[in-house]
């Protein structure tokens, strides 16, 4: 039995164990039910794409690409070390090498040549699926586990445009992972990678033709530069996202991160005028893109309003609005979940309510031991500092479960609303 059609046989096993049709597993993977015929019957040498795949979908654990990609002799593919040391290298030109140990170089894992093959109409939806699939992961895990795959994604879907079948759909999707591994930087307390990704994806979004998000890597600045507590650099940048052409969604949003700079520093006027204008515009309902700012958030006006509010000293309306900012979160958004929850425990504590900081307090502190989110991780320093000027048995019990949470963590800078 030849190679080809030992994994023809296997692939028909692991199919019919998993109770899939061949139209089933065809629709999974993406393939036309007629070539996984053919492959089955080992008529058709299966690609490593289509056995990567079919791993995936039939829970094979790799050995159906393994069993695609064939024997390799013992110099072509040196065992490592038990204890050597394995380097994927991400090169800006889309090429991905492998080194092992001391350096020792493996083939490069290059895109192949797409236009030169029947291209898959549904490659690009796949891309978009894992998209989606990742920013969920994004809001339940630890930053640093989710970035090291957005970055693969980046760079394959580089590559992947390279071809030239559908590159700017291809460069676009990259520019939108490119931003959410800066996010995810920001998250993990690392300010340097943010600001690198977030230059990414300005460089891909102009090559793509991406107005949205050229104008929305402007907001993520501002953000950023909330976040070191800078109002000048965060109305400054939030005023360059303005500038440009971009979905009212966007807009509406550099008006928010207008609205947090000017509360950073007590500007109560420029506050509200600011949020007044990213209410009409975020009225006018056109998302860009679908994936620009948070998807977890139930409604952006009310939660960034009740985080402006904390900091120009209205206390009352600040809890009320990150109260029913939190309720409307879902269970499963840990991330969001728990910096609304954080936040809304210092607009009690700063209140005076200890009962109700604790309860919301206690809710972050659950969620940040999952997700170590930077921006959590602030706003509990914050209360943390707040709580240490108390007295009061609710403020000192809350105060030394935070410290039993917050020990050997090292403060971040402040956090912003959005995420």
């Amino acid at each position: 039995m030849t190679a080809t059609q030992h994994f023809g046989t296997q692939l028909r096993r692991r199919r019919e164990i998993a109770g899939l049709s061949l139209k089933a597993l065809a629709s999974r993977v993406h393939f036309d039910p007629g070539h996984i015929s053919r492959i089955e019957n080992g008529r058709r040498k299966p690609s490593v794409d289509f056995a990567l795949r079919c791993d995936a979908v039939l829970g094979a654990g790799g050995e159906l690409a393994a069993l695609a990609a064939g024997p390799r002799s013992r110099a072509a593919q040196p065992p490592p070390a038990a204890t050597a040391e394995m380097v994927l290298r991400l090169r800006p030109d889309g090429q991905v090498t492998l080194a092992v140990g001391e350096g020792v170089p493996l083939p490069a894992l290059g895109m192949p040549d797409l236009d030169a093959a029947p291209h898959e109409p549904g490659l690009a939806g796949v891309f978009e699926q894992t998209f989606a699939l990742l920013r969920r992961l994004g809001q339940r895990l630890p930053p640093a586990t989710v970035l090291a795959s957005v970055a693969g994604q980046v760079h394959a879907l580089h590559a992947v445009a390279r071809t030239g079948a559908q590159r700017d759909r291809y460069l676009r999707l990259a520019a939108r992972h490119a931003e959410y591994a800066g996010w995810l930087g920001q998250e993990a307390g690392d300010h340097r990678a943010a600001l690198w990704w977030t230059d990414q994806a300005e460089r891909l979004a102009a090559q793509a033709g991406d107005t949205d998000l050229a104008a929305y890597v402007w907001v993520r600045r501002a953000e950023m530069a909330v976040y070191r507590h800078d109002s000048a650099q965060a109305l400054s940048a939030a005023e360059q996202a303005l500038r440009r052409p971009a979905a009212p969604h966007v807009h509406g949003l550099a008006n928010h991160r207008q609205a947090q700079g000017h509360a950073l520093v007590g500007a109560s006027t420029g506050c509200i005028d600011a949020l007044d204008r990213a209410a009409e515009l975020l009225d006018a309902g056109d998302r860009g893109g679908g994936t620009l700012g948070s998807s977890t958030i139930p409604d952006l006006q009310e939660a960034t309003a009740g985080w402006c509010y904390l900091d120009l000293g209205r206390l009352d309306s600040s809890a009320a609005l990150l109260e029913r900012t939190v309720a409307g979160i879902p269970e499963v958004s840990r991330r969001a979940r728990g910096l609304f929850s954080a936040r809304l425990a210092l607009a009690h504590a700063l209140g005076g309510d200890y009962d109700r900081a604790s309860e919301a307090g206690h809710e972050a502190m659950v969620a940040v031991r999952h997700t170590r989110s930077a921006t959590t991780l602030s706003q509990l320093h914050e209360l943390g500092r707040e709580l240490r000027r108390h007295r009061q048995p609710a403020a000192r019990q809350l105060h030394r479960d935070l410290v039993e949470v917050l020990h050997g963590t090292t403060p971040p800078p402040a956090a912003t609303a959005a995420g």
